[in-house]
């Protein structure tokens, strides 16, 4: 029998969503802002750790969908696949320190919440990192 769980995604210890995972990673469920997930077999692969940063990255639908980025002598900036392209895609951004900030930026005219690109620092005023899924149209939203 394939085992059953569940993620609890929260952003500023506010509960985001509860996706229920069945044993073969299929993901069913809702954000709170009530739009349904609809992929199946969510994999993460994590990227090597970019260290000495300072440089730029374009990600597209084949990229590593965990980025653990060491901002301690400069940042790096992200460009997000288009999302009509990844319809259903995660991205995970994560800061190792808090000297510099992660930048994600936008393909085209998509937009990130309504934004044309969105920073990651490593701090207590925000979580050093930040989870963003495709809508499959031109939105990317945190989860």
């Amino acid at each position: 029998t394939s085992a059953t769980g569940y993620i609890q995604l929260y952003t500023n210890n506010t509960l985001r969503s509860t996706l229920t995972a069945d044993g073969d990673m299929n993901l069913t469920g809702k954000f709170t802002n009530n739009k349904a997930l609809t992929t199946k077999s969510l994999n993460f692969t994590v990227a090597a750790t970019i260290t000495g940063a300072g440089g730029a990255s374009v990600l597209d639908t084949d990229s590593e969908t965990v980025q653990i980025v060491d901002t301690t002598t400069a940042g790096h900036t992200f460009t997000l696949p288009d999302a009509t392209a990844a319809s259903g895609m995660v991205f995970i951004f994560i800061a190792t320190n808090s000297a510099n900030n992660i930048t994600v930026q936008r393909a085209g005219s998509d937009t990130i919440e309504g934004n044309p690109s969105v920073s990651i620092l490593y701090g207590w005023s925000a979580p050093p990192y930040r989870m963003l899924v495709s809508n499959g149209d031109n939105l990317w939203t945190s989860i």
